[in-house]
């Protein structure tokens, strides 16, 4: 019985491949009998055979093929501009959406560089250069971050300046509604049948006006809630004003967005009788500005598995949970530096 290594080199390889060839030449023995005889598939056979009447049978056929070249990659210079091309967006490189994707970024190298890479091995790459897969926060596109760098670098400071010149307090004021159709974040069903949840109510359940003010004299967090059944229009918004001004007599200055209500004859007439309420509005659609827009979001994660029956028992939810985030000034003061907006130093 001949001895059949179970691997072997390119060379030996080559020296079985011109052996079978021989043999087929002389016609001895059947293709079957070569294969038996070498160790090798009954198709390995056939293929030398083709590549032998290709060659005008001759042995030189069956020669190794000198190997390409070696295949291209990217250099570490190169890889470092791939990730400066990736954190700038997928837009700028060209695409018509911001979403990086592999099969985009495959794409990107080829053309880039006219090297091939998969998917998988990119994933690895990528993770090894300090990127990952994350879940994106989005942002309207009618945003004008020019507008709102800005508000950021002159607005902001100017604010904290009169706020410690008149002795204010910094009030940054935004609403939410919660209703019964929250999506939750979990429930119990079979395992690989995720379950399917269907809405039972399609109506908000309750409306917050949340305040999250800095005295600028102390530097002390300030927290206040007002509930509304339904939606916020601009009596609400007064409402919520009168239950500030009652816990707090010093000067404010108010921080919000553009929303009608708070535009509204009732809100302006409101402002101008007290007269110690100054208003700044944040640029359009950045929400990520207002510090009180972290602080209504983290309560609404706290009940987001909590079943409430009745608006009652969803509005002592919500009182529940900003009762409790009072006492959490490290959160607070998150939230302020999350919207970029630092209150250190506030004080004077």
């Amino acid at each position: 019985m001949d001895w059949k290594p179970s691997k072997l080199s390119k060379g030996q390889q080559e020296e079985r491949r011109l052996e079978g060839g021989r043999l087929l030449l002389q016609g001895k023995m059947t293709q079957a009998q070569i294969a038996r005889h070498l160790g090798v598939s009954d198709v390995a056979v056939a293929l030398w055979k083709q590549r032998l009447e290709a060659g005008n049978r001759q042995l030189k056929a069956l020669n190794a093929k000198p190997s390409g070249s070696p295949t291209p990659q990217l250099s570490q210079e190169q890889w470092q501009e791939l990730v400066r091309i990736i954190l700038k967006g997928a837009v700028a490189a060209g695409f018509q959406t911001e979403r990086w994707t592999l099969p985009r970024i495959a794409e990107l190298v080829k053309q880039r560089w006219g090297v091939n890479y998969s998917g998988a091995w990119l994933s690895i790459r990528l993770r090894q250069l300090g990127l990952s897969v994350q879940r994106p926060t989005t942002v309207a596109g009618a945003k004008d971050e020019q507008q709102a760098n800005q508000w950021l670098e002159e607005r902001w400071p100017a604010i904290k300046k009169k706020a410690i010149a008149e002795g204010a307090m910094i009030a940054c004021i935004d609403e939410c509604g919660v209703g019964f159709d929250e999506e939750p974040a979990k429930t119990w069903g079979k395992v690989g049948h995720p379950p399917v949840l269907r809405r039972q109510r399609s109506h908000r359940g309750i409306s917050c006006c949340c305040v999250l003010g800095v005295e600028s004299r102390t530097g002390k967090l300030r927290l206040f809630l007002k509930t509304f059944k339904g939606s916020i229009n601009g009596l609400g918004i007064v409402a919520a004003l009168r239950h500030l001004r009652r816990r707090s007599d010093q000067p404010m200055i108010i921080v919000w967005d553009g929303l009608s209500a708070h535009r509204s004859r009732v809100v302006r007439e409101y402002v101008a009788k007290d007269g110690r309420m100054t208003i700044e509005e944040l640029p359009g659609y950045s929400p990520e500005l207002n510090p009180e827009e972290y602080c209504h979001g983290y309560v609404k994660g706290r009940i987001r598995n909590h079943c409430a029956e009745t608006v009652e028992e969803l509005a002592k939810l919500m009182r529940r949970e900003f009762a409790r985030l009072r006492y959490r000034v490290d959160l607070l003061r998150s939230f302020f530096d999350h919207a970029k907006i630092p209150i250190i130093n506030l004080s004077g």
